[in-house]
């Protein structure tokens, strides 16, 4: 670190020296008596300029003044189209300027006024700036050297204008007061004792500065907007502050701060070695807009103090949707309990090895690492409402304090572990976006937790990680996963849409009132268990792989959005005592589970998606299909099954009771079959077996056919077939008939036809199994009446004919009647208009050469069929034909003849 040079530096009164004469005009003579400003004769009227004059300069033929002696005036003046001047200093003598100050002007007839230069290179030679004046108040800049001990002063609220200020070996340029420097270029250049001083309540306004020796704010002077290019030191002490200034510290360069100094909103830019050094605060700390730069051999030395960074807003702008603004700093941040606070919406990159002890706090903003160390040597992070985003995957030992909401952002496949040994407390909400947190030990929290598309895993198999006091997990297209090297408990509410993974070899146990959708997915040979009817969402699909034994266990009531997967424990699901209900209504997918559900609970299907259960299912409380479907390919150990209006049931395997007022199909064989609903056997097509059937209200039996099916009839392979193997009650079933595709060639049947039903103890009656009245107009031809291309099946019933007696119930076919009475209609039609044409007319042998004859003929005719049983019909027709012809020679005519007719049937 730098030491700050002491300057020392002479308080001299000087008088201000108040003109008692009218301020007046006084122009600088051409040609001129002399050098000295002072001698009358080189000023119009023959009076040299006294105080509250102006002086004004036009072309002259002498253009290097000196000033002989103490000078006070109101302003100087530089007329368009004036010579160059140089004004030097023939003695320690001073130049006051009270008034509007040093003008050089221009306009389009005159042009430019030419170069004034001031050179202020004797000792205790001084210009002093008063109450409102301005050092270059025109157009075009003033110019400015001092050096050798020579002094600017700017007091009250004068101003730099736009001057050229260069400060050389041993020269000052001092703004005081409320003085203000406007938009002055000022070169410090490098040389002993050369020094920029701003104090009191001065300002160095938007001035551009180039330091290669010193610069000192003091009092509370401020540093405003100006650009500073440090290549030295650049000084801060009492309650000065930086403002809004940009420095650049190059290397050599360093900016310090003292006393209760501040470094405002400025823009801190460390290049090469540049150094920004904040431990000679007497304060806790300060605040800088930004601080940047790429070079990693630059410094921050916070020493023990704090710095807020980001207040200025400033970075360049990423091309995200965002628009986020970055600044980066690559150099290393040291100080033995310094500590950092990012404020400020940018993002501030750290990459540097830093070394400062204390905490890193953020208030806003983001602040971005890509290793541990850019965090320093600290032990603590804490969040305010700001965001930690990490690039790579590191290890985040830190104690993390939410003192507000806070949000870590990880990069894509990159995983930061929190570690057992770091705590993970406060009161605000936590969010992780990105990437995967992974969380070793127990993490105390109280706010919420929430994964944004991104993931939190609680242990790593080896070491266990849990969330105890956090008010809930929110996912947020975010996921969850357990990795516990024990069993473990969770009791907290996991809510939104996302994933819950529960991966090894232990159990995790839910016992929270959970809200939410996605899917828990229980894997490799990890265990879950369901407890307090609330611990899986309503709408969440359980997908399980595991295969482990009841890899999960429903203790209560549970709702679920569906099953999946497949599980090979042995059972892969307990339901304990109570239901577990399949709703599914968020995805609307169909969901299959192959794996086998036990327990002394039941299933309730409600919802609008298909369900499929693969497997021998032992569980014991009844079956419930509300709303949906539910397959169930195997055997079902449930004692009844209960299908309501509207969903369907479908049973490929072997099961108990059936109550069905719904749809109830499959290949399946049951004990008792109640059915107020429809029946369909088998799988289009299929066999059912049912012990016993029970007919009530309206039931139906959809029957699948092979119409077209050219080898010998097979019950349930070329036709649906139910099997009751004892006893048919209540009330009949009407068949539905359902031609399954191909069908455009029609087979007829052979014998008895085909077998629809079976009724094993030969107690039936004929009419328990009948297809509905052709001619009712409510029912659909192509299912009910049995109507196919030409045929028409019919039921055929008989009784005790089957095995063992029983009674058996047919379709067979028959030629619609009504297709064979309009053949022989249409028959009769065309041989009625065929006579109608029979008739020739023609010349007579014997006509004369050009003797002819035209003819009109026409027919009428009816035909009607009546029959006691059958079709009956009424048809009519009628015909017209007419020619004309002409004899072209004996024998041999020339002719045209034609006609029309129509024939009407009417069928009944």
């Amino acid at each position: 670190m730098r030491k700050l040079k002491s300057i020392l530096i002479a308080a001299t009164a000087i008088p201000l020296i108040v003109a008692a004469a009218q301020a007046a005009n006084r122009s600088f003579l051409n040609p001129a008596s002399n050098s000295n400003f002072n001698t009358a004769a080189n000023w119009s009227g023959n009076v040299a300029p006294v105080a509250g004059d102006t002086a004004i300069f036009g072309e002259s033929d002498i253009t290097v003044i000196n000033f002989t002696a103490d000078q006070t005036l109101a302003a100087m003046v530089f007329n368009p189209g004036s010579s160059d001047y140089t004004f030097g200093f023939n003695g320690a003598f001073d130049l006051f300027v009270n008034g509007a100050g040093i003008s050089r002007n221009s306009d389009l007839l005159n042009g430019d006024a030419g170069t004034v230069f001031f050179n202020v290179n004797v000792a205790n030679a001084d210009i002093l700036f008063n109450n409102a004046s301005n050092a270059s108040a025109g157009s075009l800049p003033v110019t400015y050297a001092v050096s050798n001990n020579g002094q600017i002063f700017f007091r009250n609220t004068s101003n730099g204008g736009n001057a050229d200020l260069e400060i050389g070996p041993a020269g000052e340029v001092n703004f005081e007061d409320d003085s203000n420097a406007g938009s002055a270029n000022i070169l410090v250049q490098d040389g002993a004792f050369a020094g920029l001083f701003v104090r009191n309540n001065a300002s160095l306004g938007s001035a551009t500065v180039t330091n290669n020796e010193f610069v000192r704010f003091e009092n509370n002077a401020t540093a405003g907007s100006a650009a500073i290019t440090n290549n030295d030191l650049v000084a801060f002490e009492g309650a000065s502050t930086a403002g809004a200034a940009t420095i650049t510290n190059n290397s050599d360069g360093e900016t310090q701060f003292f006393d209760t100094s501040s470094g405002g909103t400025s823009r801190q830019i460390l290049a090469g070695t540049g150094i920004l050094n904040i431990s000679g605060l007497a304060s806790a700390g300060t605040t800088f807009g930004s601080v940047e730069g790429d070079s990693n051999l630059s410094e921050f030395n916070l020493g023990t103090k704090n710095a807020e960074v980001g207040g200025n807003n400033h970075g360049f702008v990423l091309p995200n949707a965002q628009g986020e603004r970055v600044v980066e700093y690559g150099g290393v941040i040291s100080g033995v309990g310094g500590s950092l606070t990012k404020v400020g919406t940018g993002t501030w990159v750290l990459g540097g090895g830093n070394t400062y002890t204390g905490a890193t706090q953020i208030n806003q903003g983001i602040l971005q690492i890509g290793q541990i160390i850019n965090l320093g040597a600290g032990t603590d992070l804490i969040f305010n409402g700001g965001t930690l985003r990490v690039t790579n995957t590191l290890g985040l030992a830190r104690n993390v304090n939410l003192l507000g909401n806070g949000v870590l952002e990880l990069a894509l496949g990159q995983t930061v572990t929190h570690g057992a040994g770091n705590t993970f407390t406060g009161a605000g909400n936590f969010t992780t976006r990105g990437g995967n947190l992974l969380f070793l030990g127990n993490k105390t929290h109280t706010g919420q937790t929430i994964i944004q598309n991104g993931s939190i895993q609680l242990g790593d198999g080896a070491t266990a990680g849990n969330l105890t006091n956090t008010s809930g997990v929110v996912l947020q297209n975010g996921q969850l996963t357990f990795l516990p090297p024990a069993d473990q408990i969770f009791d907290r509410n996991i809510s939104g849409d996302g994933l819950v993974f529960v991966n090894g070899n232990n159990r995790v146990t839910f016992t929270g009132a959970n809200t939410y959708e996605g899917v828990l997915a229980i894997i490799a040979n990890a265990s879950a268990t369901a407890q307090g009817g609330n611990a899986i969402g309503n709408n969440t699909i359980v997908f399980i792989t595991s295969a482990a034994n009841q890899a999960l266990i429903v203790q209560d009531n549970e709702a679920i959005g569906g099953l999946s997967g497949t599980a090979t424990g042995s059972p892969a699901i307990t339901i304990v005592s109570d239901d577990l209900f399949l709703n599914g209504d968020a995805f609307q997918n169909s969901q299959t589970f192959t794996g086998v559900i036990g327990g002394a609970g039941g299933i309730v299907k409600n919802g609008s998606f298909t369900q499929t259960l693969n497997g021998n299912h032992t569980y014991t409380r009844d079956t419930d299909v509300e709303g949906g479907k539910l397959i169930v390919n195997g055997s079902l150990a449930s004692p009844d099954v209960f299908i309501d209006p509207g969903a369907e049931f479908e049973l490929n395997g072997t099961g108990n009771d059936i109550f069905n007022d719904g749809t109830f199909s499959g290949a399946f064989n049951v004990t008792y079959l109640e059915n107020a609903g429809t029946v369909s056997p088998g799988n289009s097509p299929g066999i059912g077996v049912t012990v016993n059937y029970v007919g009530v209200g309206a039931p139906t039996y959809t029957v699948d056919i092979l119409a077209n099916n050219q080898a010998v009839p097979v019950n349930g392979t070329t036709h649906d077939f139910l099997n009751i193997t004892n006893n048919y009650a209540g009330e009949d079933t009407q068949l539905l008939l359902q031609f399954d595709a191909p069908s455009d060639n029609p087979v007829a049947t052979t014998g008895n036809g085909i077998e629809v039903a079976r009724v094993g103890n030969g107690a039936a009656s004929a009419g328990n199994f009948f297809l509905a009245d052709p001619n009712d107009p409510t029912t659909a031809q192509n299912q009910t009446n049995g109507f196919i291309g030409g045929f028409q099946y019919l039921v055929n019933f008989q009784n005790n004919t089957g095995p063992g007696g029983a009674d058996q119930f047919f379709l067979r076919t028959v030629l619609r009647e009504e297709l064979v009475a309009n053949a022989v209609a249409l028959a009769a039609g065309r041989q009625l208009t065929r006579d109608c044409f029979r008739g020739v007319e023609h010349t007579q042998n014997g006509d004369a050469k050009g003797q002819g004859r035209t003819w009109v003929n026409g027919r009428y005719g009816t035909f009607e069929a009546d029959a006691s049983t059958g079709a009956d019909f009424d048809s009519s027709y009628y015909c017209v034909n007419g020619g004309a012809e002409v004899a072209l020679h004996d024998g041999f005519a020339l002719g045209i003849r034609g006609g029309y007719a129509n024939q009407e049937v009417d069928l009944n």
